[in-house]
């Protein structure tokens, strides 16, 4: 089996990318042949980046030429039995599917909530959760401008034509099945996302009270919670290292300087892949406190799959990677509990019970193998579908 990976980028700055060059990895070790169509010049076919935001050129086409023509040329040379499409809405465009024969069938795994809030992260401006879809109370709610939300209007019925190209929705958690069911009344297959498994024996926390949170520094990963949870009596024994980097930075960097926090908080920026682990290896305890929806965190069941239990907000699918035994939810925008409940995990819980739990629930759920089985029913599904 031939397959076509999409995706608007493809070095591993997100969850997508990493998901797509692992997916990659993967697909290649069972003996199908993959390649890789994405903007950027380590892609097996490079799409140019769509530079022009221009309002006519939006309305009239919503297409990004260059993405076509390398479409095209991949049918042609490749000749892919499937093409698997993740992030597509910011560089590839989904117009792209309308050069699809149809003999070729189409899957698209779902990563955000692109198809129904054009923030793509459900949050409003005050940051509470939206009940979505995309409509006119984005108008009235504040989320965005009449010029912006015109132009959204029109991608979104054309998108919706596109769209209707798709054999089989992916949703990698159950919140994004429901919430895509009830916004456009879509079927999705439900498969959470894979990690690669450690396999290098136990690895035993240091018990010295180190957190870690990896991820993009922005706003809606509710970080400035952390370091305000940082501040509270009972943590202030305890040490967090921040792994990422974004918008944020300067803003996170004077919140730790002004509550005094320097000694104890740590922002690392990016990291290589050796330097995550060794950071992983030696922390007690992982967060995440978005603010946002999560969909399905591949920084949390990496940490699981690192032996580390985890203390996330109780937001989107997080409550569906984190049963009880491998961690803790918390409500989101409270330090005082996101604090009560680190001091918890670290101080009163038995992280060495913890982290093999976690390390158990990643393996059980997300090992590669486990999520090549159902991926590989759904090419079948969906090349099925084109010839019935």
């Amino acid at each position: 089996m031939r397959v076509l990976l999409t995706n608007d980028g493809s070095k591993p700055e997100g969850g997508a990318e990493s998901h797509v060059l692992l997916l990659k990895k993967l697909l290649c070790s069972e003996g199908l042949q993959v390649k890789i169509l994405a903007a950027g010049s380590d892609a097996d076919y490079e799409v140019r980046t769509l530079e022009s935001q221009d309002t006519a050129e939006t309305l009239v086409h919503s297409v990004n030429p260059s993405a076509k023509i390398q479409l095209e040329k991949c049918i042609r040379e490749f000749k892919p039995d499937i093409i698997h499409f993740h992030n597509i809405h910011g560089q590839i465009t989904p117009s792209v599917m309308q050069t699809i024969p149809q003999e070729i069938g189409v899957v698209m795994t779902l990563h955000d909530y692109f198809l129904g809030c054009p923030r793509l992260n459900l949050l409003l401006p005050d940051y509470r959760i939206c009940s979505g879809p995309f409509g006119p109370k984005c108008l009235a709610q504040g989320c965005s401008n009449a010029k912006d939300w015109s132009i959204d209007l029109v991608k979104r019925y054309r998108n919706s034509q596109f769209l209707s190209r798709v054999d089989c929705f992916i949703a990698p958690s159950r919140y994004m099945a429901r919430t895509m069911k009830r916004w456009r009344g879509l079927d999705c297959i439900v498969a959470h996302n894979p990690v690669s498994i450690p396999e290098d024996g136990l690895r035993p926390s240091r018990g010295d009270g180190r957190i870690l949170f990896v991820g993009r520094l922005l706003v809606e990963k509710g970080l400035l919670n952390l370091v305000e949870a940082m501040h509270k009596p009972k943590l202030e024994d305890a040490k967090l290292v921040i792994v990422g980097e974004g918008p944020l930075r300067q803003e996170l960097q004077a919140a730790v300087n002004n509550m005094g926090l320097a000694t104890r908080v740590k922002l690392a920026g990016w990291v290589t892949a050796e330097q995550l682990q060794n950071y992983r290896d030696a922390c007690d305890v992982s967060v995440l406190t978005s603010i946002w929806p999560e969909n399905c965190s591949i920084s949390i069941i990496e940490a699981m799959a690192s032996q580390r239990p985890v203390v996330a907000t109780s937001v989107g699918g997080n409550p569906e990677l984190i049963p009880p035994g491998t961690g803790i939810l918390v409500p989101k925008n409270n330090p005082v509990l996101l604090a009560e409940a680190l001091s918890e995990v670290l101080y009163h819980s038995d992280l060495e019970e913890m982290g093999r739990a976690a390390y158990a629930r990643a393996v059980e759920k997300h090992a590669p193998k486990v999520y090549l089985s159902k991926l590989l029913k759904v090419y079948e599904l969906a090349i099925r579908k084109q010839h019935i």
